[in-house]
């Protein structure tokens, strides 16, 4: 079913000055049982030159799409059906990752993986070799995504996942320019488990403008995307929750809804659930008079 063990993919946008590193990590890797697929969002640059340039010198399998500028999201649509290998990772077109990264994965998988999980967490750092976010509690951790993101801290700052192909084809990414990435992933924690390591596997670097995230991500209004979130965290996901931690998400989507300008009966009528209205309405006032000051 699957050529490749890993499908490296990474979304590309004007990333001709920082591609190379990705390609270069990927030269050097111990595990090399894998397949790159970059998929260039309407880049103006010339990516397309230099990547047709690794084509020729890799040792490895390069495939190159270039599609008009469409975000993020839209670029992970089209990789994921085309994968080859057995599990997806994302790569951004300016990381840099270790050489045994991919055979770290894949040593973890064999020894610990089975299908309550949809893959594999790691840590990362910055280009100052500052780790990024908190350590798991534990060297292996075994945990679900969606309850450890809002009940603890331990996937605050940045982590790089490897997810297995065949559950990224059951969640599409929505293409919508308010709907952020935790999206998937918090619909996927609703259904698998996940696999966290303390290991520092990729290299995220800070303070620069992005060539992965593309012009039309860039746009994606702060607080309409939360107010989202949190609505999908009380109807979809609330069983996952006991009722004080839901109703934090409560007052989160209040105040996110009236920072994204959502009127107060929009962001009630909303909901179907009359119980969810109520609660809404609880926190309603407190929160409109704190968002009229701010204002």
């Amino acid at each position: 079913m699957y050529n490749y063990t890993f499908t490296i993919f990474t979304p590309s946008y004007n990333a001709s000055e920082t591609i190379n590193r990705v390609y270069e990590s990927l030269m050097i890797q111990t595990f090399t049982n894998f397949e790159w697929i970059i998929v260039d969002d309407g880049s103006k640059d010339n990516t397309k030159e230099i990547v047709e340039n690794f084509i020729q010198k890799a040792n490895f399998s390069i495939r190159y799409y270039k599609q008009k500028n469409q975000g993020k999201a839209s670029a992970i649509n089209f990789a994921v059906p085309k994968a080859m290998g057995k599990f997806f990772i994302i790569a951004d077109a300016d990381d840099s990752f270790n050489k045994e990264s991919l055979d770290t994965f894949h040593k973890i998988w064999k020894e610990y993986g089975n299908n309550q999980y949809c893959g594999i967490s790691a840590l990362c750092k910055d280009q100052y070799s500052n780790p990024i976010g908190e350590k798991f509690p534990t060297d292996i951790y075994f945990t679900n995504y969606l309850i450890a993101k809002y009940t603890t801290s331990i996937f605050s700052g940045e982590k790089w996942l490897m997810i297995r192909t065949e559950i990224m084809k059951q969640f599409p990414f929505k293409t919508s320019m308010f709907i952020p990435e935790s999206h998937v992933w918090n619909a996927m924690g609703y259904k698998y488990d996940i696999i966290g390591i303390n290991k520092i596997l990729r290299t995220y670097y800070i303070n620069e403008s992005s060539s992965s995230i593309t012009a039309i991500g860039r746009q994606a209004p702060r607080y309409e995307s939360k107010a989202f979130i949190y609505y999908e965290l009380i109807t979809k996901f609330k069983t996952k929750f006991s009722l004080r931690v839901r109703s934090k998400f409560y007052k989160k989507y209040v105040q996110n809804s009236l920072y994204a300008k959502i009127s107060p009966y929009t962001l009630i009528s909303k909901f179907n659930n009359m119980f969810d209205r109520l609660i809404c309405s609880i926190y309603l006032p407190i929160e409109l008079i704190k968002w009229r000051l701010t204002k």
